[in-house]
């Protein structure tokens, strides 16, 4: 006589358990969501800081050609928001000129100027430049930076936009040590992610504490 097995009913799972499963299941999504939006925002601010920064050594390479080339300097006389100078001139000259003679080595003149806004996003503050390529005018070509410039001059140019921090209220000073111009100021969209602190010399005469 065969013997017959029979098995017991298979025990399903409470409710209790069931809520349990889902709740464990949607903590661990949610952990698994908030991980991924933390990577994506990381990943989108360093593509950001990336373009600051890209920005910012462009403008800064430019800038530290044409003051380089500069070889009188107007303004900052102390601390000031705008960088007025001049290349091939002089004011050691009697009278004040050229000092190079050659017609096809112009007289130019540099401005760059601190337009604030406020701050916040692409409509934040700016650094413009304007330039003359035929003398060293004895004024700025306009009385606030971001204005349609006076006769001769060209610009505004925009050199840097976004969000400006300067470490103090005036982020370009003279630097007699060195001959021309010291830059302090932090470039950023929202926040400051780019530190400039640097200072820029310029090609004067020697011994020149006129220019």
């Amino acid at each position: 006589m065969r013997r017959s097995i029979r098995l017991g009913a298979s025990r399903g799972f409470t409710l209790v358990e069931l809520l349990i499963a889902v709740a464990l299941s949607l903590i661990v999504l949610m952990g698994v969501v908030s991980m991924a939006a933390w990577m994506i925002s990381r990943q989108y601010e360093g593509i950001r800081k990336g373009e600051v920064t890209g920005a910012v050594l462009y403008s800064l390479g430019r800038m530290n050609k044409e003051l380089a080339d500069g070889t009188y300097l107007a303004q900052p006389a102390g601390a000031d928001r705008v960088i007025r100078g001049c290349s091939n001139w002089s004011t050691m000259l009697s009278p004040p000129g050229r000092l190079d003679p050659n017609p096809n080595t112009p007289v130019t003149a540099f401005y760059y100027c601190y337009a604030p806004a406020e701050c916040g996003g692409e409509a934040g503050n700016s650094l413009l430049r304007y330039w003359h390529d035929s003398e060293c005018p004895n004024a700025a070509p306009v009385s606030r930076c971001g204005e349609a410039p006076g006769s001769g001059w060209s610009g505004p140019e925009l050199m840097l936009m976004g969000c400006f921090y300067p470490a103090t209220s005036n982020p370009f000073r003279r630097a007699n040590d060195v001959a021309g111009v010291a830059m302090n100021f932090s470039v950023g969209r929202t926040t400051p992610t780019f530190v400039v602190n640097t200072r820029i010399s310029m090609n004067k005469s020697y011994n020149n504490p006129s220019d």
